[in-house]
């Protein structure tokens, strides 16, 4: 029995810890086919853990704003969700594998086929890893199929 003062913290099960370079190779493998012959990738971290897809929805509800022209665009959404995202690793002692990466969205999105910001992640589920596309617009996920022109992502 503990002192009704000081009750164990509970213990988060572990996450599975990716380095940079092996983020590196996820994203690029799963927009394969997808990128511009000038894509830049700007890896600022070491080393990140992966969450699993209902940790990551949770942590970056929050975030979220309706878009505003010239006010509250897109990449001001996508930053916003990545801080929350990081916000929450905050407290696990290691950042997630997670970042901002810039293409084409569908037709529908916006109707103009201008460049659109998504939040990508590296999910962890059960003892397998895979690359998902957050989009911070719709706030909710997106489906990788309909990205095109890649030309820019960032830890």
């Amino acid at each position: 029995m503990w002192p009704f003062t000081s009750k164990p913290k509970p213990t988060l099960p572990p996450r599975r810890i990716i380095t940079g370079p092996t983020c590196a190779a996820l994203v690029r493998g799963a927009l394969m086919g997808k990128l511009l012959p000038n894509f830049a990738y700007y890896p600022y971290k070491v080393r990140m853990a992966c969450p699993d897809k209902m940790t990551f929805a949770a942590a970056v509800r929050k975030a979220w704003n309706p878009w505003r022209e010239d006010i509250w665009e897109c990449e001001d959404q996508a930053r916003a969700v990545v801080h929350a995202a990081q916000l929450a690793a905050a407290n696990e002692g290691c950042s997630w594998a997670c970042g901002i990466l810039r293409g084409d969205p569908p037709p529908n999105v916006d109707g103009k086929g201008n460049l659109h910001m998504y939040v990508w992640v590296i999910l962890a589920e059960g003892i397998n890893l895979s690359f998902a596309l957050y989009d911070p617009g719709t706030n909710g996920w997106a489906e990788l199929k309909f990205l095109t022109r890649v030309d820019l992502a960032t830890t």
